[in-house]
């Protein structure tokens, strides 16, 4: 293959993405009602108000189910369902252990639970899932059906494989931005040493087997949260291919 087939070929190929997130740079967590709630997105100028009925939001429940709401309906309050969540899945554990603080002489150690949910080490994770841009020689239209697909089965996956430790919170496909994309955000927890169930991101990848490759020293970009991500982003992938669609795994930026 000459130079430029190879660069015809690589130019055919689309990328899938998958970046996530806690807290923004003033390390203030991410606000998922930018999600959710249209009346806040209806003023944002670099939204189509008219695409805004195309878009759709799932908020999980306790159940494992997930409730629906339809793009142009207003959206629903997702931070105040989360809230709801932290509370279901972290509350015991969080009153057994301020009980513990003050038993021992450390009152000031307790927390709320508004405040574990605001605490960018105990706060949601937030996924942006994309496939492809205005570049791409692939239909928007195939693009978004492929992305949600794969999306959809990546997550039946993890929740399978991991549901014990991996929650899900909510999602919204937008389709009203210049490119669609899903926005998803989840939760993970794992037990403590006194059998509660808490927010704990370290131990929620332990209990779930994700670890450092041992052949590198551990570092920022290698550990069991770079593990994670990069199984999850694999699903995808794979899941997009076995809709067609083609990835280009070329790395951009090591970083």
């Amino acid at each position: 293959m000459t130079e430029v087939q190879d660069m015809e070929k690589k130019k055919q190929l689309d990328r899938a993405s998958c970046h996530s997130g806690k807290a923004n740079k003033q390390g203030v967590a991410y606000n998922p009602n930018h999600n959710t709630m249209e009346q806040a997105r209806a003023k944002q100028p670099h939204i189509d108000q008219e695409r805004m009925r195309l878009n759709s939001y799932l908020q999980y429940m306790a159940d494992g189910s997930a409730t629906k709401h339809k793009g142009g309906q207003g959206g629903y309050d997702s931070r105040q369902h989360e809230m709801q969540r932290f509370k279901e899945l972290y509350g015991k554990g969080l009153e057994a252990r301020n009980e513990r603080y003050k038993a021992s002489g450390h009152k000031d150690r307790c927390k709320t639970l508004s405040k574990v949910y605001r605490d960018p080490k105990t706060c949601p994770t937030e996924i942006i899932f994309q496939l492809g841009n205005s570049e791409s020689e692939t239909d928007k239209e195939k693009r978004t059906a492929v992305m949600v697909g794969a999306w959809a089965a990546t997550m039946k996956i993890f929740v399978e494989k991991y549901g014990e430790n991996f929650i899900p919170l909510d999602s919204a496909l937008h389709r009203d931005e210049t490119e669609d994309h899903i926005h998803f955000r989840y939760t993970l927890g794992a037990r403590d040493k006194f059998g509660n169930f808490v927010p704990n991101q370290s131990g929620a990848l332990e209990a779930m087997g994700f670890k450092p490759d041992p052949s590198q020293a551990r570092g920022r970009y290698n550990n069991p949260l770079i593990a994670f991500t990069d199984e999850l982003r694999e699903t995808y992938y794979r899941e997009c291919e076995r809709r067609g669609i083609t990835i280009n795994r070329e790395v951009i930026s090591e970083s």
